[in-house]
């Protein structure tokens, strides 16, 4: 009878231990609302075995299965993208095990990396057609009098850069510096009072640096978010810190000594791109005006005009540009 006594106390000291030692462990298990680098288009799916992980990350035009750990409020994760490389991340769960944030890497044939954020809420979307385009970026993303052009929305510069709606066409802006002008002395600004949600290395292969890729959501209107691409930031941004309109970002990287912006906005229906002038306050694009761009549609090729005079794409190259304009100059 002692034996016997003496046994189930030492297992119930044991199973008290256990249990102390796995007090603060996080149950990831569910669905995460994922923001990889700073695009929020992924879904996560977790299953979680005790400290075990089985997950799926799907997103715009990626999707992979793999494995990971969690040990307290940490979850490691393992996958193989395919044509990229192997993937690894390291996240750590908020207190109320609602959200997480960390890091992320893709090693292969090219060299990724970047934040990892996810929440088990939804995004907000934005009916654009029952409530119009809201014109909310009041400050320019980079010194307009330096800059000698910039490319058309649904251009043929570039790559595809495309939506849930449409393909095989650039819809996002580039700005190209004048001729003589230095890189290092030209400013990228925060367009609007928002948040950093998160940033991507953006590299050629692996080893040429393009550039930090850097995501913004506005203040005023949760469901949209901007990507400004090729920055060498001024310092380093973390994911939830605020940015004020015009706070200097950093210069631009790119090789022509600009920058691209692309708008998205997460609609009932699907994630969609707007033009970078459907957005700019109407203060601000006076100053294109007085540059000689007479409208605002004068910088977009319609879809109606874009579908009627379609690019060849293979994969995300535009092997055939077509034969309508990619850029409008400014006097």
């Amino acid at each position: 009878m002692r034996e016997k006594v003496k046994i189930f106390l030492v297992g119930l000291c044991l199973l008290v231990i256990w249990g102390c030692n796995n007090s603060n462990q996080v149950d990831f298990s569910g669905r995460f609302y994922v923001i990889m680098g700073p695009n929020p288009r992924g879904i996560m799916d977790v299953t979680q075995s005790d400290n075990g992980i089985i997950f799926t990350l799907v997103g715009a035009g990626f999707s992979a299965e793999g494995t990971g750990t969690v040990t307290e409020n940490i979850m490691t994760l393992s996958a193989s993208f395919s044509q990229l490389g192997s993937f690894e991340a390291s996240v750590t769960s908020s207190d109320d095990g609602e959200s997480f944030s960390g890091f992320w890497t893709i090693s292969g044939q090219t060299f990724m990396e970047g934040t990892l954020s996810g929440t088990r809420t939804q995004w907000e979307t934005y009916d654009i057609e029952a409530f119009g385009i809201p014109l909310f970026i009041s400050v320019d993303c980079i010194e307009l009098s330096k800059m000698e052009k910039v490319s058309k929305f649904r251009s043929g510069h570039g790559f595809d850069y495309s939506d849930d709606f449409e393909t095989c066409r650039s819809m996002k802006h580039s700005f190209a510096l004048k001729p003589g002008e230095n890189p290092a002395a030209c400013q990228i600004f925060a367009p609007f009072n928002g948040t950093v949600i998160g940033t991507l290395e953006d590299w050629e292969g692996t080893t040429f640096w393009k550039g930090t890729t850097i995501g913004l959501q506005p203040d005023s209107f949760k469901a949209f978010w901007v990507l400004i691409y090729h920055v060498n930031l001024d310092s380093s941004f973390q994911v939830g810190d605020h940015v004020n309109a015009g706070q200097i970002l950093g210069k631009p990287k790119k090789e022509d000594g600009g920058t691209t912006i692309a708008v998205w906005v997460h609609t009932p229906n699907g994630d969609k791109l707007l033009s970078y002038f459907q957005v700019i306050s109407d203060n601000l694009f006076v100053l294109y005006q007085q540059r000689g761009l007479y409208s605002r549609e004068a910088a977009i090729i319609s879809k109606e005009e874009r579908d009627a005079n379609p690019l060849t794409c293979q994969g995300e190259e535009i092997i055939d540009k077509g034969t309508l304009a990619h850029w409008f100059f400014l006097n």
